[in-house]
């Protein structure tokens, strides 16, 4: 198992992530820790940065003026930038050779899950050739859900009713994104992998077929209260005691068992396609 490539909520409030859960399905792994919340010690410990790390950040996007106004988050550029500090400086500490680490890089899965703060936005190429010049390989890469189903902007809808208008801004981007991840595999990127999930596809399956899943509420989030004309869930807010039948567990964030049901299903390739 090498590095996870994630994006990053806090999982002690929301429960488990998508990543947690494909770092379980996929390699039988716990869920990884936060880059930031390591030392430099810990970042040298086999049991941490051969098993995984997670580089993502709260909020933040491709773009680098995609981020929340009151807190600091790293995009994706910065993120990659962390994950080349830990080739470069950790990882020859565990894998003292150059070519066994090579291959170890080769052979790690990397989750690539962002975009959706950037909401309509330019293809990550710059940050993907990045990635391959540090040693990835091996890559799943989200599509975008359906952002106008979010229960924070079915809020601002009079009828409550998904933001189609939102959506449909985002086929565009959906509809390429394969064609785009297929030239990869055409040009002389030797060994690289594009695994393809469709989180639009499924989180739209979930909203209106919610009885499939075990959802009672796909509308509200379990955890949602108005701050300032926004659907937030604030800290120390008391979430729903019956979080498992809610698609949403806040504003913008699915739930954990809608997080376990991404994992399984990409896992038995439901949902996520080997572009070739």
């Amino acid at each position: 198992m090498g590095t996870l490539l994630t994006y990053y909520y806090n999982n002690q409030s929301i429960g488990r992530s998508a990543a947690d859960f494909m770092a379980f399905s996929l390699v039988d792994v716990p869920p990884r820790p936060a880059y930031h919340n390591l030392i430099e010690s810990d970042r040298k410990r086999t049991t941490i940065a051969m098993a995984g790390i997670n580089y993502g950040s709260s909020g933040c996007g491709i773009f680098t003026t995609t981020r929340p106004l009151e807190s600091e988050c790293f995009n994706l550029e910065q993120q990659i930038d962390f994950f080349k500090e830990t080739v470069q400086e950790d990882l020859p500490y565990l894998i003292p050779d150059p070519d066994a680490c090579k291959q170890y890089l080769a052979k790690s899965i990397f989750f690539i899950s962002m975009g959706a703060n950037d909401y309509f936005f330019t293809y990550p190429t710059s940050n993907t050739k990045m990635l391959y010049e540090i040693g990835a390989r091996q890559f799943i890469v989200n599509n975008i859900g359906p952002l106008g189903c979010l229960p924070s902007l079915r809020y601002k809808t009079i009828s409550g009713q998904c933001n189609e208008d939102m959506n449909n801004l985002i086929m565009p981007y959906n509809y390429r994104l394969p064609k785009w991840l297929k030239t990869w595999t055409r040009y002389d990127y030797s060994g690289i992998t594009f695994v393809l999930a469709d989180s639009y596809g499924l989180l739209n399956h979930m909203v209106y077929h919610p009885q499939e899943f075990g959802f009672k509420d796909v509308k509200h989030p379990c955890c949602g209260q108005d701050v300032n004309g926004k659907l937030e869930c604030p800290p120390n807010a008391t979430p729903c005691s019956n979080r498992d039948e809610y698609l949403f567990f806040d504003g913008a964030h699915t739930s954990q068992v809608a997080n376990l049901e991404f994992a399984l299903l990409c896992a038995n390739a439901t949902i996520c396609t080997v572009i070739e």
